[in-house]
């Protein structure tokens, strides 16, 4: 994927591009892998608690996660949903599949704010 580095000092403007950004803007390639297949290859250890903070791709990553997300070991999720980014891609049914996913997957679903979501598994 193609991936616009912000030009904020903290890279909180930091983006994969759309594709009417793909030329003008200074780009990076970079490499996109799933969650689980990165535990699966050894690449990273199976995750206790998960920090989704991406920008409108929320869904994304929690389907990344694969079947991390039915492990007992996976105790807690906080995910920073962005409205308004998702619905101006045409998508705010996202944050509703994203309860969904969680809540069949064990978890219980808070929301601490406007925004943020925190996932704790059912005991």
């Amino acid at each position: 994927m193609s991936f616009v580095q912000g030009d904020d000092p903290l890279g909180a403007t930091s983006h994969l591009a759309a594709p009417s950004e793909i030329r003008g803007a200074c780009l990076s390639e970079i490499e996109l892998r799933r969650g689980d297949e990165l535990v699966a290859l050894n690449v990273a250890p199976a995750p206790d608690v998960i920090k989704i903070d991406v920008e409108g791709h929320e869904l994304e990553v929690i389907e990344g996660l694969g079947n991390l997300l039915e492990r007992p070991r996976l105790r807690a999720l906080v995910i920073e949903v962005h409205f308004g980014i998702l619905a101006g891609l045409g998508r705010p049914e996202a944050s509703r599949q994203i309860e969904l996913k969680l809540e069949n997957a064990g978890f219980s679903l808070h929301w601490i704010d406007l925004s943020h979501l925190l996932a704790t598994r059912r005991i």
